[in-house]
């Protein structure tokens, strides 16, 4: 009994075809799709430090290229180094201006 006709020898079910339309008709299983999801990440990441350093309208403020790159900058000095962002934020002021 055919549901809905086949495909090259699938039945045509409604998980084949949410998966088809997910892939755009591509022949890829679910590890490529995940190593797919992670480049992408990694190449969205490269591309948002980029712009964060190079185009961003505040580029041209001095201060640590790190702060400029990440929001866990701040995190870091209260949080890990016991709550040193104030001394830490001075120290930059003397440095930078």
């Amino acid at each position: 009994m055919e549901i809905c006709g086949s495909r090259g020898g699938r039945s045509d079910l409604v998980p084949y075809r949410i998966w088809h339309y997910i892939t755009g008709g591509l022949n890829f299983g679910p590890a490529s799709l995940v190593l797919y999801l992670v480049g992408a990440w990694a190449a969205y990441l490269v591309l948002l430090v980029f712009y964060r350093l190079y185009l961003h309208p505040l580029r041209r403020f001095p201060g640590p290229k790190m702060a400029a790159v990440t929001v866990y900058y701040a995190g870091y000095w209260d949080l890990h180094m016991s709550g040193q962002m104030v001394r830490h934020l001075a120290d930059l002021h003397k440095k930078y201006g």
